[in-house]
């Protein structure tokens, strides 16, 4: 077996008393490309400080090639670098007297994680939070590491960044790598081998997220089978223990009494020797929901969505409603304005009913938004909640600790919580409030891979009707039954999300228009050559064919009138 780059023997690590690593071993070969997971708060953000050397540990080793070049994705930008542009940013990170010739290399790292040539000279506090993200990651990759390490790499960034995230880890680099990520698509796309991180211990599989997934569900299973054998084994000894004595006290024979003691002898050591079987996840992701029995909860007619200050129109909304039970997802990349939308539902809920915007009156609505805007930090758990729901005490206090809470953190600052802690208090608010409409923007951004397919089960059980801002595939693909994307300044429905992801294959790069510079555009696409105008018809002539290879129910008459317009329209530019 050849030495591994990376190795972690027997570490023990903890904060004061609260012990985090037991004896976790793990090791990382040039070849692997890693998913590290494991629940919220399970250690692993701790763990790659760990595997850096940057956090020293109990008792324990690391070990690593001391030829092997190691890089970290930073998680947040250095204050110094607040002022810099995105260029200068990556290219000093390269030794001095490379930077010359090597710049080169800058522009092709940017240009494999989809900006423009005409981003590179923007500041990095211009950016957007998944942008900034790809830079951090640009920044950490221009000296070819050997080993990468990564913390959530893909947070906050839109579904089209994501995709060149895949692209540039599958086609460009191809040393070995691990990540954090409770992306199960990204995971089981770019990785070769998963770690998951449980009760202190690491267990360690050579497969993607997915199929690792049920080779370690199947152990736990047959831990769990084995410690019912062993414990039914120990009740029947037990018994016959208690047998014995209770014969040796009536018939006063002694060989029944030593016999019995000699099976509690056994039963101790059995006892003592019992598999070890995993704890049970401390939380449960719960949202309850009222029942309505009105037919359609929301209506928008010829709304025109803007820009936060109102300056530029983004898109038009018309013909866009929501009928009980519907769960849409609004698919688009991030500064196209889906959560202004949102916000601007939001905003309108509990008004007199406009001509735009109409809410049925027994609509009960619930929100949850993405910048976590809603929690007071100033509150405590308890308070936060007790304030807004004039529920018992006990109430309150069950549904805290049903989100994963102990007695001692509700007297907890909300401003002093991780970003899943607020996460599940915001689910918990939904769930004491169990609204009949559900509003949740980037609901699985903060939330583990065990607390995303709790919500996916209670979502798709519930009978919720719902409007998701989304950019988790899996999670989007499971729970919409409806799904609208923008095009064209356009909000349209699509048959299913597949036609958005496969728009974003010929899409421009990542970074483009942010909803901060978006300019009013005229509905006729504008080509830069006779190719690109080629690649577009053909995109559209495959999705006309798609739809109209359809159910008659199923078809979109108004999209294949749309896409038939700008098939003319390019036609036309071609033969000019």
């Amino acid at each position: 077996m050849a030495k591994p780059l990376l190795a972690a023997q027997n570490i023990q690590f903890g904060y004061n008393v609260d012990k985090m690593f037991d004896d976790l071993t793990l090791h990382i070969g040039a070849n692997d490309r890693v998913g590290l997971v494991g629940t919220n708060g399970c250690g692993k953000s701790t763990l790659l400080k760990i595997l850096s050397k940057t956090l020293d540990v109990s008792s324990g080793e690391i070990i690593n090639n001391n030829r092997m070049v190691l890089s970290v994705v930073d998680q947040f930008v250095p204050d110094h670098l607040q002022s810099q542009n995105i260029y200068e940013i990556i290219l000093a990170q390269l030794p001095t007297d490379m930077r010359d010739e090597s710049a080169y290399l800058v522009d092709i790292m940017l240009k494999d994680m989809g900006f423009a040539a005409a981003d590179f000279g923007k500041n990095i506090n211009q950016l957007s939070g998944g942008h900034v993200n790809l830079v951090l990651m640009a920044r950490a990759l221009i000296n070819n590491p050997d080993l990468l390490l990564m913390d959530e790499p893909s947070n906050h960034l839109d579904v089209e960044a994501i995709v060149k995230l895949e692209e540039f880890f599958i086609n460009h680099y191809k040393n070995a790598f691990l990540i954090i990520s409770h992306d199960v698509e990204l995971l089981d796309k770019i990785t070769n081998k998963t770690i998951f991180i449980k009760d202190g211990k690491a267990y360690q599989y050579e497969l993607a997220y997915s199929e690792a997934r049920v080779e370690f569900l199947a152990y736990e299973k047959a831990l769990k089978k084995q410690r019912a054998l062993e414990e039914q084994e120990i009740d029947r000894l037990s018994a016959t223990a208690k047998r014995l004595a209770t014969w040796g006290r009536e018939h006063d024979n002694e060989k029944f009494a030593r016999k019995a003691k000699s099976i509690e002898k056994k039963i101790d050591k059995l006892d003592g020797q019992k598999t070890e079987t995993f704890n049970r996840n401390k939380y449960s992701l719960n949202v309850k929901t009222d029942k309505l029995r009105a037919k359609t909860l929301l209506e928008v007619q010829d709304y025109q969505v803007k820009t936060l200050d109102g300056a530029r129109d983004l898109y038009k909304v018309d013909g866009f409603y929501i009928n009980n039970g519907d769960r849409v997802i609004l698919l688009g990349a991030n500064g196209l304005g889906k959560s202004t939308f949102v916000k601007n539902l939001v905003e309108k809920f509990g008004q007199e009913a406009g001509k735009n915007i109409r809410f049925n009156p027994q609509v009960s609505l619930g929100y949850y938004d993405q910048e976590q805007e809603q929690l007071d930090g100033s509150k405590t758990i308890f308070n936060y909640l007790n304030d807004l729901f004039d529920f018992p005490d006990l109430d309150i206090q069950r549904a805290i600790l049903q989100a994963g809470f102990s007695y001692d953190e509700m007297d907890k600052k909300i401003a002093l919580l991780s970003g899943g802690e607020k996460a599940r208090i915001l689910f918990t608010k939904l769930n004491l409030q169990q609204p009949n409409f559900i509003i949740l923007d980037e609901p699985t951004n903060h939330i583990d891979l065990y607390g995303r397919e709790q919500l996916i089960r209670q979502l798709t059980s519930s009978g919720a009707t719902l409007l998701i801002i989304g950019h988790d595939r899996k999670f989007c693909n499971i729970v919409g039954n409806r799904f609208f994307m923008i095009e064209r300044n356009k909000l349209v429905e699509i048959d299913d999300s597949s036609i958005f992801y496969q728009s974003l294959q010929s899409s421009t790069p990542a970074y483009t228009k942010t909803e901060s510079e978006a300019k009013q555009e005229s509905n006729q696409t504008v080509m830069d050559d006779d190719e690109q105008i080629l690649e577009r018809v053909l995109e559209l002539e495959d999705l006309l064919k798609a739809d109209l290879g359809r159910k008659a129910k199923h078809q979109k008459p108004a999209l294949q009138q749309q896409w038939q317009v700008e098939i003319s329209e390019l036609y036309e530019a071609l033969n000019a």
